[in-house]
């Protein structure tokens, strides 16, 4: 189960913000998991984008 649960971008959040709350580990330590996040937040929003105007030029054609 934890293999699943690492591939979803809400984990690496989970798990930087535990990393500075309990670990007391510092913001530039957790970057690459925030980089990470941001990265697949821009992927998903754009693929939403496309999958949306994919939908909107098929019910215009009908």
């Amino acid at each position: 189960m934890k293999m699943l649960a690492d591939i979803f971008p809400a984990t690496w959040g989970i798990d930087a913000i535990r990393s500075i709350i309990v670990y007391e580990m510092e913001l530039k330590e957790v970057l690459p998991s925030i980089l990470g996040i941001a990265v697949a937040s821009t992927i998903s929003y754009a693929l939403g984008i496309l999958a949306y105007k994919r939908l909107l030029r098929k019910y215009a054609e009908v």
